[in-house]
C-alpha cells in the first residue's frame, strides 16, 4: 500500500454553492477538466424527451455571451488549445477538456462560457435539431443500440421510467421549440446543480482557487428547483421478440432485475462481478466467444437507489446458436452451479480488477468517472484508499452469495431481435 499513488482529492464549495474537486497531480504538463451538471435525461419532462441532450450539442455549436458570434468563439477556443468533448447521461450532462497548463485561465472562461453564458441562436437551433434527428435515426438503425433501448423500456414498470432513451425521440424533438430549450436551459444550468472537477500540477492550486472563487464564484444563482427525478422499478416480462425484417443474425439481451441492492456495501461487488464474467480463464463470457456462439456478446448493469438491472447482450448467427448461449448462461449462472467460477479463477479476476484500478487512479478522466459516480451515486466523495482496502477485503464467499442473489431464474428475462416472426425459448425460462 504504501508504494500506490491515491490521489489526495481537495474538496470546496464555492459561495454560490458550485462543488469543486481539485486532484494534484505529479509530473503532468496538461490539466483535465469535468464540469458536470447533475441532471440528465431522467429527469426531462415527458414532452422534451432528448433536451439534455440538445444541450449538450450547444456546448459545443453555440457562441456565448462573451463570444456572440461562430466565429468569435471559434478563435477563442483555438487559443486555448487542447480538446473538449461533451457527453449525455442518464442521470448527468458533461463538459470535458484536456489543455495546456499555461491556459488555465482560458479554459476556465471557456467552461465558464459554455456552461452558464450560452447565446441561443435560431439558426443554430434548427441546424443542431436537423443533426440530432438524424443522430436518433441512426440509433435506431444499430441493432444493439435498438436492442438496449427495448430492453430498458420493457424491463421498467414506470410507464415514464427514468430510463428513457438519453437522444430522446424523433417526435419530441422534432416539436421541441426554441422558448422550450431556453426555459429548461436556466432551470437546470446552475452553479447549485454542478460540479467541477480540475485535475493538473500541483503547482496551479493556488492560482486555480483564486481564479474560481474570482470568477466562478460571481455566477449567480436563479433557481433553487430542479426537475424531480422519475421512479422507476423494474417488472419480469419473461420474454419478448421484436421482428425486423432486414436482419441476418439473432439480437439478444438476458437481464436480471434485482432489488434491494445496497450501493454502499455492493457497488464494488457489482464492478468486481464484471471482471469475474470476463476474465479470460474459461469463464462465462470467454468460453462463449471460445466456442465461436456469437459474434459479440457483452454485459453491464444500470443502477438506481436500491436497484440493479444487470444485462447480457449480443449478437449470434442464428437461433440455434441464441438457444446454445442461453442454455449456457443459465446453466452457468443460476441453479446454483456457477460452474465457471472457482477460487482460483476468483483470485485472478479480483487481482486485474484492483491493477485496473490502481491503473485509473493515474488517468485524469478515469478518476473524473470515480468522483462523478461518487457524487452521483454514494451522495459523497471516494477514499480511494478506503475502497481500495475494501476491494481487497471481497472474498470468494462474498462474490458468490453476490451472484447468487442476482441471477435468479424467476428473474429472468430474455428480449430477442430478428427477422423471424417469433422464438421458441420456453424451455429456457
Amino acid at each position: 500500500m504504501k508504494n500506490y499513488y491515491f490521489p489526495k482529492i481537495e474538496k470546496f464549495t464555492l459561495k454560490n454553492g458550485l462543488v469543486v474537486f481539485w486532484i494534484p497531480r505529479k509530473e503532468v504538463n496538461h490539466i483535465h477538466m469535468d464540469a458536470v451538471l447533475k441532471t440528465g435525461s431522467r429527469e426531462e419532462p415527458s414532452e422534451l424527451s432528448g433536451i439534455s441532450h440538445f444541450l449538450e450539442h450547444l456546448f459545443l455549436f453555440s457562441p456565448t455571451m462573451s463570444f456572440p458570434t461562430l466565429d468569435k468563439i471559434s478563435n477563442f477556443r483555438s487559443q486555448v488549445g487542447g480538446w473538449v468533448n461533451a457527453l449525455t447521461y442518464f442521470e448527468k450532462i458533461v463538459l470535458e477538456g484536456d489543455f495546456p497548463i499555461k491556459n488555465l485561465s482560458k479554459a476556465l472562461t471557456l467552461f465558464k462560457e459554455n456552461l452558464f453564458y450560452l447565446k441561443f441562436n435560431s439558426e443554430i437551433f434548427k441546424a443542431e435539431k436537423a443533426r440530432i434527428i438524424q443522430e436518433i435515426g441512426g440509433e435506431k438503425d444499430d441493432p444493439i443500440f435498438e436492442i438496449g433501448n427495448l430492453l430498458t423500456e420493457n424491463q421498467t414498470k414506470e410507464k415514464d421510467s427514468a430510463f428513457r432513451r438519453v437522444l430522446g425521440d424523433k417526435k419530441s424533438v422534432k416539436e421541441m421549440k426554441f422558448n422550450d430549450l431556453k426555459k429548461y436551459y436556466k432551470k437546470v444550468f446552475n452553479p447549485l446543480n454542478t460540479i467541477l472537477i480540475v485535475s493538473g500540477p500541483a503547482s496551479i492550486a493556488k492560482s486555480l482557487k483564486s481564479k474560481l472563487l474570482k470568477n466562478w464564484g460571481s455566477i449567480e444563482n436563479k433557481y433553487e428547483t430542479f426537475p424531480k427525478i422519475r421512479r422507476t422499478s423494474f417488472v419480469n416480462f419473461s420474454k419478448k421478440h421484436f421482428q425486423k425484417k432486414d436482419l441476418q443474425e439473432v439480437y439478444f439481451t438476458l437481464s436480471f432485475p434485482i432489488n434491494k441492492v445496497s450501493i454502499k456495501k455492493e457497488y464494488e461487488l457489482l464492478r468486481l462481478l464484471m471482471y469475474v464474467l470476463d476474465f479470460s480463464e474459461k469463464s462465462i463470457i470467454d468460453n462463449i466467444e471460445r466456442k465461436g456462439l456469437a459474434y459479440y456478446i457483452n454485459k453491464e448493469y444500470l443502477l438506481l437507489p436500491n436497484k440493479c438491472l444487470f444485462d447480457f447482450y449480443g449478437h449470434t448467427e442464428n437461433i440455434s446458436k441464441l438457444k446454445e448461449i442461453l442454455s449456457y448462461l443459465k446453466d452457468n449462472l443460476i441453479n446454483n452451479n456457477l460452474k465457471s467460477l472457482t477460487p482460483s479463477l476468483f483470485k485472478r479476476a479480483k487481482q486485474k480488477y484492483l491493477l485496473f484500478y490502481l491503473m485509473d487512479l493515474e488517468k485524469e478522466e478515469d478518476i473524473s468517472n470515480y468522483i462523478q459516480d461518487g457524487v452521483l451515486i454514494s451522495k459523497k466523495s471516494i477514499d480511494f484508499k478506503k475502497q481500495f482496502k475494501e476491494i481487497k477485503n471481497i472474498s470468494f464467499n462474498d462474490i458468490k452469495k453476490f451472484m447468487d442473489k442476482v441471477f435468479i431464474k424467476e428473474n429472468m428475462n430474455v428480449i430477442t431481435m430478428s427477422k423471424h416472426k417469433s422464438i421458441d425459448l420456453k424451455y429456457l425460462l
